[in-house]
């Protein structure tokens, strides 16, 4: 009797000493799964945070060079042009800046002025289209409007970078702000100080409209004739501002 007790005793002993082997060999083995998943995790959690920083600096440099070449482009249109003031405009739909959703809104993204004039990027931001239609609507319709004239090819001269086109499709606009017709264009650009415009469209890959360029002259007594002499200044800075945009 007392050697079966024995014999259970010691069995006893040797059951728990296994379940505590195993225990302890299954409590090894979870803390290496765990160690692995977690080492696995961590580094691809932080290879991914290193990839993204990467990508955002390398986004963001791009957008610094983008915005200081278009910048260096506005400084020589508007020196080039003898203006007050030229400036790029985009369309977009709110948040987006596109040409192949509906064109809700104008914005003015980037502007060069000369000393004296006044900065109007602040004022000019999310512009509904419809409210300045009369000045764009150009862009897709011959239809006459009273001071807007299409200068383009006609005043442009041997040094277009379109002139030996046919046709010739880069649309250059003269504006003559006192023969607007009445109404919030009017109203917007004689606030700004502007009498004479030249504008003229900027467009992507696919000759979609994405905005346009225009350069200002806020002084009245400008000759008119040598303004629009300056077409072929529009022509070549609004290809080389589209190409800015739409290669960025």
């Amino acid at each position: 009797m007392e050697a079966l007790q024995k014999l259970l005793g010691n069995l006893e002993i040797s059951i728990l000493e296994y379940i505590g082997l195993g225990i302890v060999a299954f409590m090894t083995l979870l803390v290496i799964f765990i160690r692995k998943n977690l080492t696995e995790y961590l580094f691809f959690n932080i290879w991914k945070k290193i990839k993204k920083k990467f990508r955002k600096s390398r986004y963001d440099k791009q957008e610094v060079d983008k915005d200081t070449k278009i910048r260096e482009i506005l400084i020589e249109l508007r020196t080039l042009t003898h203006s007050q003031r030229s400036s790029v405009f985009q369309f977009h739909n709110g948040n987006v800046f596109t040409s192949k959703n509906p064109i809700w809104k104008i914005s003015n993204t980037h502007e060069s002025v000369a000393a004296g004039t006044s900065t109007e990027i602040g004022a000019l931001q999310d512009i509904k289209a419809s409210a300045i239609i009369d000045l764009v609507s150009c862009f897709w319709d011959n239809k006459p409007k009273s001071g807007v004239y299409q200068i383009s090819p006609e005043f442009c001269d041997d040094n277009c970078p379109h002139k030996k086109e046919s046709p010739h499709d880069k649309k250059v606009f003269f504006y003559s702000v006192a023969e607007l017709e009445e109404g919030y264009s009017k109203t917007l650009l004689m606030q700004q100080g502007i009498h004479y415009i030249l504008l003229s469209p900027l467009c992507d890959r696919d000759s979609h409209y994405i905005g346009f360029i225009w350069v200002n002259y806020c002084e009245e007594n400008k000759n008119i004739e040598k303004i629009k002499k300056r077409s072929s200044i529009l022509c070549r800075h609004s290809s080389h501002i589209s190409f800015a945009l739409v290669n960025s």
